[in-house]
């Protein structure tokens, strides 16, 4: 089993230059698919068989509005 994995850095420079490109529209992000949190299992399958395709987020919902 191969794991992969990244670590985010904030960058206060960077979110000054992408925060106004979302504001404007000219930024926006794709999510493929939600899932509720009971899910979990579900979801990681989904991502996993589709790879390093893209393709979007895949989202785990943790509270309901």
């Amino acid at each position: 089993m191969t794991v992969d994995f990244f670590i985010v850095k904030p960058s206060g420079s960077e979110l000054d230059i992408l925060g106004p490109m979302v504001s404007n529209g000219k930024l926006t992000g794709f999510v493929d698919e939600m899932f509720e949190l009971e899910s979990g299992k579900e979801a990681m399958e989904r991502t996993e068989s589709r790879g390093r395709k893209g393709g979007g987020k895949v989202v785990l919902r943790v509270a309901k509005d």
